[in-house]
């Protein structure tokens, strides 16, 4: 009886926990886990440490850490002048316009409108699942950085030497007019600033019409609770040209700077709404009236076509870098990018028939 009476006692326990579980729902399930996580007690709950690395705003699709069966980081080259991915770049609808915009909506400080906060092109990659232990925030550029990143491109601006900005960094210390700059490095930042708008007559770079180049950095997830395949995009390196179109070397470029692609997703999405589709749209090749895909949308739906240039791996390695160790390579550069795509591609195949 006594036996029979424990048992009794513990069915009744169990249904009344998931009547409580029904009427509360996921939402207060994990309000409760958030309430543990912030906790000072030192509560052990199984996955909690899982659970946090939802909250990662790095992420657009953030994803429990122990629901990670196979996990791999790509960066991938999309150009805008490849047929398929011209709609992002259209004429009424261009994907680096509205970054750039975006960016300049994030200097002016207003915080009722999205933003696109832009990072050093330098800094290896954003940290997706443990942003507590990167520093990317040293890594945003100031106004006077950004514009200094994106307009030293010709001839006449790359040919200031370190000489002459310390020769002028030096006129602006004894100058009461700059009191303010209180050391080298800002002095140094204004004397660059000054040389290059003295020279700005060189100045024929359209950044609605020269920017042609994307790298994708994301991540391939394989979600064994789901038993899919999953892109996360995590951040957009833009790349420009190093000198203008008039040039005798009109064909160099160079990596400009980074944004999450977090941000860029909040503000194509923001001026999508706002204005009704008629910005921040994807051109329909098919259906040219149409404007009911986003940029997001269209990105989600990887309605684009990209080559890697470097996939995650020991010695950090580019896929050029490494073709030069090979001496006996018998393919491009853009067939061992692919060949690295159909081997991901069999790699996911196998995860999901297991």
């Amino acid at each position: 009886m006594k036996k029979l009476g424990w048992l009794l006692s513990c069915m009744m326990m169990v249904l009344a926990l998931n009547v409580s579980a029904q009427e509360g729902g996921a939402d207060d399930f994990l309000d409760i886990l958030e309430q543990a996580r912030k906790s000072d007690k030192k509560t052990k709950l199984a996955n909690l440490d899982s659970y946090g690395k939802q909250n990662d705003t790095a992420s657009v699709r953030p994803i429990r850490e122990a629901d990670v069966m196979f996990k791999v980081r790509l960066w991938s080259r999309m150009n805008f002048n490849e047929k398929i991915n011209r709609s992002f770049n259209s004429k009424d609808s261009k994907l680096a316009q509205l970054i750039f915009e975006g960016i300049e909506e994030y200097y002016k400080g207003d915080t009722d409108i999205p933003s696109i906060k832009p990072y050093t092109a330098e800094v290896l990659s954003i940290d997706t699942y443990d942003p507590s232990t990167y520093t990317a925030e040293d890594s945003v550029l100031t106004e006077q950085q950004f514009s200094i990143v994106t307009e030293d491109y010709t001839q006449n601006k790359s040919a200031i030497t370190d000489a002459e900005v310390q020769s002028r960094a030096d006129e602006l210390r004894i100058d009461p007019q700059y009191a303010n700059l209180d050391t080298d490095l800002k002095r140094q930042e204004e004397a660059r600033r000054q040389l290059q708008a003295e020279r700005a007559v060189t100045n024929n770079f359209d950044k609605n019409t020269e920017i042609t180049e994307i790298i994708f950095e994301e991540d391939l997830i394989f979600d064994k609770n789901h038993s899919v395949p999953m892109w996360d995009v995590v951040s957009l390196i833009v790349v420009g040209p190093v000198a203008p179109a008039g040039s005798p070397n009109p064909g160099i470029i160079k990596n400009l700077f980074r944004v999450k692609y977090a941000d860029v997703k909040r503000y194509v999405d923001y001026v999508y709404n706002t204005t009704k589709k008629k910005r921040a749209y994807w051109y329909n090749p098919g259906n040219p009236g149409s404007k009911e895909i986003s940029f997001s949308d269209a990105i989600d739906k990887r309605l684009f076509n990209s080559y890697v240039v470097s996939v995650q791996n020991v010695d950090n390695e580019n896929v050029v870098t490494t073709l030069a160790k090979d001496e006996n390579r018998n393919y491009s550069s853009l067939e061992y990018s692919e060949k690295i795509r159909m081997q991901l591609l069999e790699r996911i195949h196998n995860l999901w028939e297991y």
